[in-house]
Order: C-alpha cells, then sequence, then structure tokens
C-alpha cells in the first residue's frame, strides 16, 4: 500500500469513527488550509477526503479536538515533569499515539454535560489539552523530522478524568507559580494529582527518594483532609520507577527528548559531581548534529561576524524563515529540523526589519507579494512561527528581563534563537567582557537546558586579514571562541560585485570548511525579488609581483624591512614605496611583524 493509500485509508477510518480530520501540510504539524474554522462545527466527508489526499502531495492527516470530534487529547511531551507510566495510572485510556518527537497523545472521551472545554497549555510541564478549537497531528503522518505518528495502542477511549477537568477549569499559573500554589496544601480531589505533579517535579530537579518524600510528607500536612502515607509512597515509587526507566508498560519504548539534558543538578545545589558511568549515560549517545546542515549544529552557540553592510541581517532572516518552514537556508542548506525562531533585533528600524521579513517570507514560499500603494498588506504574510522582541530592551544584567525571557522559550521552545548584535544586549563598556562571560554562560545553560541554537550577531574587527576566519574575525576573538561550536565570517571583497559576500565558516564538527560566495539579488521595489544564489568561492592565486615589487621581495629575501630601508635601497619616494608595501601585504607576498617591519613569506 503507498502511502497516499495508506493515508486515505486511515482518514476514512477516522471519519467513521466521527472525527473531524483535515490535511496536514508536509513537514509541518498544521493543516493546509489557513482558516479551518468551519471543520470545527462541521466533519469533513469521505469524498472530500479522497479529493484532498489524491491531490495534495505528501499530505499527512489531522484532527480538530473537541466536541465536533467527541474527542479531549491529552497531548504529552517527551520530558513531561510526569512520566508517562503514571500518567496512565492516574488517567487510564487504551488509545494512544506516539508522536515523531518520541512523546505522545492521549486520547479521551469528550464527556457529557460539559458545554466547552478549552485548550490548555501547561497543563503539567510538558503536557497540554487540545479540546475545542484545538488540532493534533494523527497516524501515519510523517513528522518534520522524518519519523512516523504511529499508534501504540487503539482500544476503547477513556472518559476525560474529572480530575483533569478540574485542573483545566482553574485560572493558569504562569510558569513554574503552580508549585508554589500546590505546596500550600490541597483540598480532598485534587491532592493525589498534586502528589504526582510535585514528585515528578521533585525527581525531574535530580532529588533522590528519600528527599522526595520527606517533602512530600511536610506537605501532606498542609492537606485537607492529609492523604494516607501509603498512597503517598506507592505514587512516589511509581514516579521514581518510571523516571529511571524501569517497569511500567512503556519502558521498552525509546524516549526522544531533545530539548533537556537526561543527568540532573539537585535544585539546592549549585554543583554537582558524576561519576564517569553516570555522565555517560546521562549525556553520551547524541553525536554530533546538524540542525541547518553544514552550517548551524544542533544545541549550539554560533557568531556570525561581518563588518556593516554585508547582508547580515538578511542571511539572519533567511535563517529564521528557514528554520520555521523547513524551506532550504539562503536556498541550499537543508534544514534537519524545524520549530519556532525567536529573533531579538535591537539595531534596525522596526520597518525596514518587517519589509525584509515579509519579503524573505513571500519569496521563499512562493507568494505572490500583495501591495497595495506600495505599502505592505499584512494578511498577505503568511503565519509563520517566528516570534520578534519589539521593545529593544534585553540587558543580560537585567534579572526581571532574564527571567520573562526564559519563560518565554520555555513557552515558546525556539529551535533558534538570533541575536543581533551581541553588544546592544550590555549595559556599558566598563566591564564587557565581564558581562559577555556572564552572557556566555547563560546562553549555555538555556542552550542545555531547552535545546535550543543561539546565532549572535557580532561586529567584526578593523584592519582585517584578508585571509582571517571568522574564529579570527571578531573582537575579544580568543576570549568569545571559547564558548562558540561554531563561527561564521561574512565579508566583501573588492574583487566581487556589489552584491556578493564571501562565507568562511568554522565549526567543532568539521574544523574549516571551504569558502562559499553568496550572491543577492534584492528588489523592495515592484515587481519584488528576493533570492540567494550560493556557489564555491575559488580563492585567486596572487598576482605576479611588478617588477618593482619583485626586486623588493629578491632584495630583502629572508630579512625582514622596514619602508625606510626599502627607499634607501629602490630611491623611490616614500608615497611610492608605501603603495608597493601595501600591494605586496595585500596579495600575502609579504607579511608585517610585531616590530613593524615586514618580512617576505615563505612559500
Amino acid at each position: 500500500m503507498t502511502m497516499v493509500n495508506s493515508v486515505l485509508a486511515q482518514a476514512n477510518e477516522y471519519i467513521d469513527q466521527g472525527w473531524s480530520i483535515l490535511p496536514v501540510k508536509p513537514s509541518e504539524k498544521r493543516p493546509y488550509m489557513t482558516n479551518w474554522l468551519q471543520y470545527q462545527h462541521t466533519r469533513a466527508t469521505k469524498e472530500m477526503a479522497d479529493s484532498w489526499f489524491t491531490s495534495l502531495t505528501g499530505a499527512g492527516v489531522g484532527m480538530v479536538t473537541g466536541r465536533i470530534s467527541g474527542v479531549v487529547v491529552l497531548d504529552v511531551e517527551s520530558y513531561c515533569s510526569i512520566p508517562i507510566d503514571e500518567l496512565l495510572r492516574r488517567y487510564p485510556t487504551q488509545m494512544i499515539s506516539r508522536t515523531g518527537t518520541g512523546g505522545y497523545h492521549l486520547f479521551y472521551l469528550y464527556p457529557n454535560g460539559v458545554s466547552k472545554i478549552a485548550n490548555r497549555v501547561g497543563i503539567f510541564e510538558g503536557a497540554d489539552i487540545r479540546a475545542d478549537g484545538g488540532f493534533i497531528v494523527l497516524p501515519p503522518t510523517r513528522h518534520p523530522n522524518g519519523k512516523l505518528y504511529e499508534w501504540v495502542k487503539k482500544g476503547p477511549l477513556g472518559v476525560f478524568p474529572k480530575a483533569l477537568l478540574d485542573i483545566q477549569s482553574q485560572p493558569k499559573v504562569q510558569g513554574d507559580g503552580w508549585i508554589t500554589e500546590a505546596l500550600r496544601g490541597v483540598s480532598e480531589g485534587g491532592r493525589n494529582d498534586a502528589c504526582a505533579r510535585l514528585a515528578g517535579y521533585f525527581f525531574h530537579k535530580g532529588l533522590n527518594a528519600d528527599i522526595v518524600e520527606a517533602l512530600l510528607t511536610e506537605w501532606n500536612e498542609r492537606n485537607d483532609p492529609p492523604l494516607p502515607m501509603r498512597e503517598i509512597r506507592t505514587t512516589i515509587k511509581s514516579i521514581e520507577r518510571s523516571s529511571a526507566g524501569m517497569g511500567g508498560q512503556f519502558t521498552s519504548l525509546e524516549y526522544e527528548d531533545d530539548t533537556k539534558p537526561t543527568a540532573r543538578t539537585p535544585e539546592n545545589s549549585t554543583f554537582d559531581l558524576l561519576r564517569m558511568r553516570d555522565y555517560v549515560k546521562g549525556y553520551g549517545g547524541e553525536g554530533a548534529t546538524w540542525l541547518v546542515q553544514d552550517w548551524l549544529p544542533d544545541k549550539s552557540i554560533t557568531f556570525l561576524v561581518s563588518p556593516p553592510e554585508s547582508y547580515k541581517t538578511w542571511i539572519l532572516l533567511d535563517l529564521a524563515v528557514s528554520i520555521s518552514t523547513g524551506l532550504p537556508f539562503l536556498g541550499q542548506a537543508r534544514i534537519n529540523k524545524t520549530g519556532p525562531a525567536m529573533i531579538i533585533q535591537q539595531e534596525d528600524s522596526h520597518g525596514g526589519l518587517t519589509e525584509r521579513l515579509a519579503l524573505i517570507a513571500e519569496q521563499k514560499m512562493g507568494m505572490a507579494a500583495n501591495l497595495g500603494n506600495e505599502a505592505w498588506q499584512i494578511p498577505c504574510i503568511p503565519d509563520l512561527p517566528i516570534y520578534i522582541h519589539p521593545s529593544r530592551m534585553l540587558r543580560f544584567d537585567n534579572d526581571k528581563v532574564l527571567k520573562e525571557l526564559e519563560e518565554q522559550i520555555k513557552t515558546i521552545k525556539p529551535r533558534v534563537i538570533l541575536i543581533d548584535p551581541l553588544y546592544s544586549t550590555t549595559s556599558g563598556v566598563d566591564n564587557y567582557m565581564a558581562d559577555l562571560a556572564n552572557q556566555m554562560m547563560i546562553l549555555k545553560t538555556w542552550r542545555d537546558k531547552y535545546g535550543c541554537s543561539f546565532v549572535l550577531a557580532h561586529h567584526s574587527k578593523k584592519n582585517l586579514d584578508p585571509d582571517s576566519t571568522a574564529r579570527e574575525d571578531s573582537w575579544g576573538s580568543q576570549f568569545l571562541n571559547a564558548f562558540l561550536e561554531a563561527g561564521w565570517q561574512v565579508r566583501r571583497n573588492q574583487k566581487l560585485a556589489p552584491n556578493e559576500v564571501v562565507v568562511r565558516r568554522h565549526s567543532k564538527v568539521m574544523g574549516n570548511q571551504a569558502p562559499i560566495s553568496l550572491t543577492f539579488d534584492i528588489s523592495t521595489s515592484y515587481p519584488m525579488r528576493y533570492q540567494v544564489t550560493a556557489r564555491q568561492y575559488e580563492t585567486q592565486a596572487a598576482p605576479t609581483p611588478a617588477p618593482a615589487q619583485a626586486y623588493i621581495l629578491e632584495a630583502f629575501d629572508g630579512r625582514e624591512f622596514s619602508q625606510k630601508d626599502v627607499i634607501n635601497v629602490t630611491g623611490k619616494s616614500p608615497s611610492t614605496v608605501s603603495r608597493q608595501i601595501k600591494q605586496l601585504e595585500a596579495t600575502g607576498a609579504i607579511e608585517k611583524m610585531p616590530n613593524g617591519k615586514w618580512r617576505r613569506k615563505e612559500e
């Protein structure tokens, strides 16, 4: 059976079950149609399904959740604070699918007598409720990472638990505020769920079972009435077993957690040590992977170093659109993982940034520009998961700002975060390097905790060596490069066209890579254009020196010389000698020494 027939057969089966289904865009997790409001009230027919899945190449299948389908879904990420075994013990159901990222969808019957169940993000850490107006992807759809959604069980649906409904209906507490609320004590009906959530949270933070039991025993005294201790101990053992990968009906399945490290640091400790086997068990086995093939390593910190007017912002915005859509970066580099992108741009005007971002999005996605009176018409811009920080007030020495930013990262789960320029996130120059060191450690912590990549735009040094690399190009490079997984150097060259730049790349994965040339064809006036052509950059052989220059090389072969030495030997004017020395230096024939003199380069 072909993939098309398989998807169509499954879609028809879902229609027979009374589900409202929709086609899913290839390499994405959303419906083909932008406006699918009607399918929240009217279910598609088999004739419509046949038309969709035979004409839309590569389409997957998804379901509108809620009353229209009679289904509520608990969407569980692989890093959920409550392990899947414990969730199923507490909220049983026999209809379960596994997502492309190693998480699970738990399906429940929409309860009678309830007028509406709203979607709820973060009902637990790493778990959401998809109900009225929600949407999920169904098997056998292919995830953007290439893995298939698949059924684990297809038995009877459990009724949506009242305990989850009660939690869902409570006012949402931001961030980890639910912990504070829970620790104040819980009334009868919510005690068991609070106990499981707190136990999962404590184990997630690396605390051992004895400490967790002591904490929950103290907490239990605040409950009205307290839980029997045997129930607390049973919950702790169940959560501990699931967290350790021992026992339970799902422990034979492979979990894919690409957002968090598996080794934990105790919450009350600032320093921890792991034995070698525990370290390897917690952090090994991943290997080096690419988010953007041969460009951007996954879960990395990368510098983009360039002088002004070198298409730096165009490159960053192209990256944001590519990550969010899965379309090739700069028209040539494969995207291996898609997801949201976050842009913190604190230099360019909002108008210029908007125009460029919209142009890239429309042109990359093959959409016709919709211009009226030469002004952007917002409805024509595709709805991409790109988030822009508009206030221009990100400072890493402001604890409040940092906390708010981390909450956004935790909520949005961006694949990549772009900060442009790096210096704008510091408050001054007195302790610039110390501030940058603190920034790098914060970014490394977030990188490891949330599995995101950072690309930091940084200004290049003055008086650049034409053959220097991105690692050598940035101001403070020896200090900053210790924190980097990769570096991109973007630079113009006098030999190139005005709209062409050379990009040199270095990564810890592959070392120095062959330079490439990028030619930008951009027009913001009608007809609008945005196109990037990439080719391998051929380093030109040094030209044959002019006779006068050749004479200098022969006269001082193997010896250092100053401008005055050349004047004395050649009898030429200072201006002529100065010009000849500059030309020899530019071609790489000579190099300047620390003492200010020059010397012929050894071949």
